[in-house]
């Protein structure tokens, strides 16, 4: 009966870290999870040094600059200079929201300037690893190369004309694995189609290949050169983007 119930609660265990994401110790990796008040508090990892960026002055932004000293006492401390040049590191992240709505709230990003380290914050963001969004998956060995992959629940389209170094005119090829030596699955017409919409599931750390729903309940691998996410913006979406959206990056 002991080990029933020892060999349950390591399950309980191994499901609860699952269900968190992985994010090898890396960025997105969740510190503490906590309930005070009427918010939820996730505190997951952000490390990022020897950022260069410009802060827009407040004319041409939303974003306040101020730097607080904590995510909840907001204690203001200083605030990063705007309009010059400055180096910055980041240190983690902390989202911020009612429990009742937790698609919305309140991003803070824990960084220093050189002069202070403090927190700012992002109101009315989403979670930039909600979702589990852009944790890792698996490993997958292809040919020659090993492709490390992550979550990427995102629509993509093809478009026609939208990118030259898509050499696929007439067809999508899509493989069962990322990589030109893989098996090709299906190849989807595009000579009649201005756009095709698909939605992905994962995509590769280097963003050369999209895992896409081709038809319902099949799933293949495309070269990323082919389509692009839905959304106005980069190319590929990643937490980053949310992130650093206040910052205008000069060198990453």
């Amino acid at each position: 009966m002991k080990k029933i119930v020892f060999a349950l609660l390591i399950l309980s265990i191994t499901c609860l870290v699952y269900a968190e994401g992985d994010y090898r110790g890396g960025n997105g990796t969740l510190i503490k999870k906590e309930t005070v008040g009427d918010k939820t508090i996730e505190i997951r990892k952000y490390e990022r040094s020897n950022f260069y960026c410009e802060i827009p002055a407040p004319d041409y932004t939303d974003f306040d600059s101020t730097l607080y000293d904590d995510y909840l006492k907001k204690n203001k401390i200083g605030n990063l200079e705007t309009e010059k040049t400055i180096i910055i590191s980041f240190y983690e992240i902390c989202f911020v929201t009612d429990t009742k709505d937790k698609q919305k709230g309140e991003l803070w990003i824990k960084l220093s300037d050189g002069k202070n380290t403090g927190w700012i914050c992002e109101k009315q963001t989403s979670n930039p690893y909600g979702d589990d969004e852009y944790s890792y998956l698996e490993s997958i060995k292809s040919g020659a190369e090993t492709y490390h992959v992550r979550k990427y629940s995102y629509g993509v389209e093809w478009w026609k004309g939208y990118d030259h170094r898509c050499s696929q005119v007439d067809n999508i090829t899509v493989r069962d694995k990322p990589g030109e030596d893989s098996k090709i699955v299906a190849k989807i017409p595009t000579a009649t189609s201005d756009h095709i919409y698909f939605n992905s599931v994962a995509i590769t750390e280097d963003k050369s290949w999209v895992k896409i729903e081709y038809k319902k309940g099949k799933y293949g691998w495309v070269d990323s050169s082919c389509v692009f996410n839905r959304e106005i913006g980069p190319r590929f979406h990643n937490p980053d983007i949310v992130i650093l959206l206040p910052f205008i990056s000069m060198s990453i």
